[in-house]
């Protein structure tokens, strides 16, 4: 992301998939590597500074407007909620899974501080502690998307606010995409690594491994 932010010909960044999953596939063979390692430093690279540094870099260095278009349903959201735009597909489900991994999972990497942060704490919690998803339509009637856009329209809504943003000057588009990012700023510096290092203490306490069976795309809510 940093590599982004400093490329001074960048000028709006429209964050996406080209799947019609947000996040459908996982190399978890990558997973066990650092998770079988008896290399504290690596797994302390990977678990803890990686995992900081990608939300981390998204907030701190990009420093033009930033819109998302989600495609489809998946996990990890934290991006594309902080975005300073959020578009989604009508079967897009927000959810955090990581409670419900086998044996229990801490939501501690960015999920549940952004859930929190956009429908208030007890909502966000809840979230956490159950598991169960917010479709569509209420994402939006709660203020968690800005718009609900069929996918084969979503990147031609995209482009279409990219290209309205662009038409302003150089200067107001950087400043005020600073004012819009400035409480996830604060946030991400505030709470980030308590939730992250929680997280990554309580998976190698109890020796957890990263299991995606326990996701399931389906109409639960």
């Amino acid at each position: 992301m940093k590599f982004v932010g400093h490329d001074t010909q960048n000028e709006v960044l429209i964050f996406t998939s080209t799947d019609p999953y947000w996040i459908n596939k996982w190399d978890t063979s990558s997973f066990k590597e650092v998770e079988d390692s008896a290399d504290n430093d690596q797994r302390y690279n990977v678990q803890i500074y990686d995992t900081l540094k990608v939300v981390e870099n998204f907030v701190n260095d990009i420093e033009i407007p930033t819109i998302t278009a989600i495609s489809g349903r998946g996990i990890h959201w934290e991006m594309a909620l902080m975005s300073d735009i959020t578009l989604c597909t009508p079967d897009f489900i927000l959810k955090d899974d990581h409670f419900g991994m086998h044996g229990g999972h801490v939501p501690g990497d960015g999920m549940t501080m952004c859930l929190q942060k956009v429908l208030g704490i007890k909502r966000g919690n809840y979230m956490a502690l159950t598991c169960k998803g917010i479709d569509a339509k209420t994402c939006l009637e709660l203020g968690v998307v800005n718009e609900i856009v069929e996918r084969e329209k979503l990147l031609e809504r995209a482009w279409e606010l990219a290209r309205d943003i662009m038409k302003k000057t150089r200067s107001c588009r950087r400043m005020t995409h600073h004012i819009c990012v400035r409480p996830w700023r604060a946030m991400v510096e505030r709470d980030l690594r308590v939730h992250v290092i929680s997280e990554m203490y309580s998976f190698n306490l109890s020796k957890s491994a990263h299991d995606f069976e326990y996701i399931k795309y389906d109409d639960d809510k």
